[in-house]
């Protein structure tokens, strides 16, 4: 913004009016967001609110239903997981083929933004426990994580191609899950790829 700061929920809101907001984007966004309130009220809960980067506000330790936000968490990862392509892929364009014939969801995207929705999609996964190594959903964070790999230029460190107007935000919105991923599991193989990807932004 104007002060050089970063306001992060300023550029997610921007990304997704530059990208379209479909049913993929907003289930990964609100089960992050319901990610970050569970910890938010359990930090509050264990009197531990100096954690960095929960967000308590409008949050009191008495009468947090916890278990009902864990609830929702779970069956956002659960919608996400079962729209997860065979390729690894989030498919902004085509993810409702996973719905039952009867049921579809409506909102499809558009096609260049695979690489952000599954960068997404991975980073409601992560925040949630999941790894390379461990967690319920740990070969959907695998399969995700290997196909944004193999969308990368390994000149430049781009995920994708520069289609667009929204290709750095899809750039730096995997980047993120890269990184993230990095940092739970310290598995080197993800270092070099991480730090192209950080150079090119």
């Amino acid at each position: 913004i104007e002060d050089g700061s970063w306001d992060p929920e300023g550029a997610w809101g921007y990304a997704l009016g530059r990208t379209g907001t479909t049913a993929l984007h907003a289930c990964a966004l609100a089960t992050i967001e319901r990610v970050q309130s569970v910890e938010a009220a359990t930090a509050l809960q264990e009197g531990s609110v100096r954690s960095v980067g929960l967000n308590t506000a409008g949050l009191s330790a008495e009468g947090l239903d916890t278990a009902g936000l864990n609830e929702r968490v779970r069956l956002g990862l659960a919608w996400l997981a079962a729209h997860q392509d065979d390729d690894g892929r989030w498919n902004a364009d085509s993810f409702m083929d996973h719905d039952p014939e009867q049921d579809p969801t409506d909102g499809a995207g558009e096609p260049q933004n695979d690489i952000g929705v599954t960068g997404l999609a991975l980073l409601a996964f992560l925040r949630e426990g999941n790894t390379l190594a461990q967690g319920e959903h740990s070969a959907v964070v695998g399969g995700g994580l290997q196909w944004i790999l193999e969308q990368q230029n390994p000149d430049t460190g781009l995920f994708g191609e520069e289609i667009g107007v929204g290709f750095l935000y899809n750039h730096a919105i995997a980047t993120l899950a890269l990184t993230e991923s990095l940092a739970r599991t310290k598995d080197e193989m993800l270092r070099a790829p991480a730090q192209l990807a950080i150079h090119y932004i």
